[in-house]
């Protein structure tokens, strides 16, 4: 008799820590969706092209025409949901999900001087790649908030394929680039893609991009196959609508 309440007491234990960790395994598991609208404050208006995510975490999500938003696979907790557009200040709200919530309503302040100008700055950005004399690819925040890209350097890892520069060699149209740099295939050879952020050149390269948030890009431009990479901020985009900075040329070295 002894014996067997051992067992059975063994028998409990280990059906307790299976439905324990069976429970939270289900938990963990367990996601939500979150759908709501994102609106001009002062008027009420709709706002289209807003960039909702949730903080800290790679879901995102960009307003359509009638300021409506999905976010999927949403896990479980107290969540921080930011929302980012030009034009308006940023709002952030926090949710403790524990179902799905369809009647999410987030009012963001409009800057006027800034508003009126948003069509303007989108106007100069694509003036400046037409008149290019060589192939400019851009990406909005659309496109960035559209891929799985963790980070900015993710996303332009998707589209350029580099690699680890390789040693220095005798080959014709190699360029010797900085030891650590990423490189990619131009011309028969390696080269380090040239990376400019707000206009400037930015010192670490591409690898510099690791852990940068896409929220905070307002634009990246891929120049030639990747010899350039311009990337323009949020906050570059503020100020250029503010009249407080100039969208610089072009600069292309090899």
């Amino acid at each position: 008799m002894r014996c067997f309440n051992w067992r059975l007491s063994l028998l409990s234990f280990a059906a307790g820590i299976v439905l324990t960790v069976s429970s939270t395994v289900a938990q963990q598991a367990t996601t939500f969706t979150l759908k709501g609208v994102v609106v001009d404050s002062a008027t009420g208006a709709p706002i289209t092209g807003a960039w909702v995510e949730i903080f800290g975490r790679n879901i995102v999500a960009i307003t359509d025409p009638s300021g409506a938003f999905i976010l999927p696979k949403v896990p479980a907790g107290v969540m921080a949901i930011r929302v980012r557009q030009l034009g308006y200040a940023d709002a952030f709200l926090a949710y403790d999900v524990t179902s799905d919530i369809t009647s999410i309503r987030i009012n963001l302040a409009p800057n006027p001087i800034v508003l009126e100008a948003v069509e303007v700055v989108t106007n100069r950005f694509e003036r400046r790649r037409r008149a290019a004399p060589f192939s400019v690819k851009a990406f909005t925040s659309e496109h960035l908030a559209a891929t799985a890209a963790f980070d900015a350097y993710d996303f332009l890892h998707d589209r350029l394929h580099f690699i680890n520069c390789p040693k220095a060699s005798g080959n014709v149209g190699l360029v010797i680039a900085v030891q650590g740099d990423v490189c990619i295939r131009y011309r028969g050879g390696w080269i380090a893609p040239q990376l400019y952020v707000d206009g400037a050149p930015w010192i670490g390269g591409i690898e510099a991009l690791r852990g940068w948030s896409k929220a905070d890009l307002h634009r990246v431009e891929v120049v030639r196959g990747g010899a350039e990479v311009w990337i323009f901020t949020r906050a570059f985009a503020t100020r250029l609508a503010k009249g407080q900075a100039q969208l610089p040329p072009f600069i292309l070295v090899r």
